[in-house]
């Protein structure tokens, strides 16, 4: 028999136990359950909801809605309940003040929010959690609120009251739910009052080991080899939140744990890390620092020089001199490995220095992937469609679709979590040579291609064939 049924509220995603929840019912033919969170029922959700919610019902559910004597007494929410802001209302009126940001956070937690957005408006503090790389809106805080909960920020982060009309960064730990988190925090004052990004990194999952970071076994031996050779430059480039700092840190985990003396240059430090000396670099007027604290810091002879980016032309040149005679991993925002490459040369590395320091640059992306519950297969896309994409007949008739129907445990979206997906292109001669006569960011990739590199494209093509993400999600990729 179950013991629970875990949903997602479609007004405000909390998670919550549809078995033990109590009954709502505007419709006495068709009771619905209430959130605890928001108290809200699902009595004005979508069709497509309610359908889903009740496809995946355990039996003890469905007989007790079958219960004539539930239908019978008709179980009515709560009369301050009527309506979105009367919903809204009786829980804020109901909650302590001080407890608000302790609330949002751990509701962030349970939906595995990456990040919890505060947005003062004129009537209320808006709210929104980034989940799998999307932005949803939950209900907002009242303005009565607001004080409370600017105070409550700046107290848990240390942040300055003094200060608060400039723009400041903090980072604390707390434990939400079951796990620990690491919390870093950006404010943004602005006309209605101070705004704030608070990122959310869950200890217990955020450092992988590669096979679970995605890496394919040919790309795992790779970058293994490459990290055992001792010297060179290993790269690892995305698109912004795509998950590049994510991969270098467990590669820096994997460092730390093979006794390897590692010293980090960041901006900021993200995940402390125990046994690698990390130095967090400030942003100034002009940028980051990073290039006159890596001068200062070279005397001290690391093992492994990791870099959080490569943002300007002397950082760039001193970590290509530095990766002739000791292990350097840097970070570069691009949309392909080859375009990382092709971004450092046109810093102004010259192209015989970069192509004598290279190891070995790693390219990612995020994909959404469908959810298990309710996938499903799916229409395949028009031939029309997947020319656009540049997939032509014969690759379209060898690929199989699926796509997510959209149920409680996904909040009716089909998508429940990311994975990422890699490219590994190595310093082979052909790669070298394409560097060093300047060529483009395409013909770079066809020389990687040509020493068996996977690409991104094919790899997500991949778990399009084998169910794991859906088409569309790779054609939103635009690869």
């Amino acid at each position: 028999m179950a013991s629970a049924y875990l949903v997602a509220c479609w007004n405000c995603l909390g998670e919550f136990d549809a078995l033990g929840a109590v009954w709502c019912s505007d419709d006495l033919e068709n009771p619905t359950k209430l959130c605890p969170f928001c108290l809200h029922c699902f009595c004005d959700s979508s069709a497509a909801y309610k359908q889903q919610f009740w496809r995946h019902a355990p039996p003890p559910l469905v007989e007790e809605l079958q219960n004539s004597a539930l239908r019978s007494r008709g179980v009515n929410r709560p009369t301050d309940t009527k309506g979105g802001g009367e919903a809204t209302a009786i829980y804020w009126r109901q909650c302590n003040p001080d407890s608000v940001l302790d609330y949002l956070l751990a509701l962030g937690a349970r939906k595995r929010a990456s990040d919890v957005s505060l947005e003062p408006q004129p009537e209320h503090v808006a709210v929104r959690y980034r989940i799998d790389g999307f932005a949803f809106r939950v209900d907002p805080v009242p303005k009565s609120f607001e004080a409370s909960l600017e105070r409550a920020l700046f107290a848990m982060f240390g942040l300055d009251p003094a200060r608060r009309g400039r723009p400041q960064t903090g980072r604390t730990t707390a434990r939400l739910g079951e796990d620990d988190f690491d919390l870093v925090i950006q404010t943004v004052p602005g006309t209605q009052g101070v705004g704030a990004t608070i990122r959310l990194v869950n200890r217990a999952t955020f450092i992988k080991d590669f096979a679970t970071l995605g890496l394919e076994l040919e790309d795992r031996v790779g970058l293994v080899e490459e990290i055992r050779s001792g010297l060179g430059l290993i790269l690892v480039t995305s698109p912004a939140c795509n998950g590049a700092g994510t991969t270098a840190y467990s590669i820096m985990s994997f460092l730390a744990q093979g006794q390897h003396d590692v010293l980090s240059i960041e901006a900021p430090v993200q995940w402390t890390m125990d046994g690698v000396r990390q130095i967090e670099v400030e942003t100034g007027p002009q940028g980051t620092e990073i290039e006159e604290t890596l001068r200062a810091r070279v005397a001290l002879r690391p093992d492994v020089l990791m870099l959080s980016a490569v943002p300007d032309y002397g950082t760039a040149v001193v970590a290509a001199h530095l990766a002739s005679s000791l292990l350097v991993v840097g970070q570069a925002t691009a949309a392909s490995a080859a375009r990382g490459l092709v971004a450092l040369r046109e810093l102004g590395v010259p192209p015989q220095l970069l192509a004598s320091s290279l190891g070995l640059v790693l390219g990612q992306r995020l994909v959404r992937t469908i959810c298990r519950i309710c996938q499903a297969p799916a229409e395949p896309p028009s031939a029309q469609t997947l020319a656009a994409h540049g997939i032509d007949r014969d690759e379209g008739l060898a690929l199989s679709f699926f796509r997510g129907k959209g149920c409680p445990s996904c909040n009716t979206i089909g998508y429940r979590g990311r994975r990422a997906v890699f490219e590994a292109l190595p310093a082979s001669p052909a790669v070298r040579s394409a560097l060093e006569h300047g060529r483009t960011a395409k013909e770079i990739e066809e020389a990687a291609i040509d020493s068996g590199t996977i690409t991104i494209r094919e790899r997500a093509l991949g778990l399009v064939r084998t169910g794991v993400t859906t088409f569309d999600e790779f054609a939103r990729l635009r690869l």
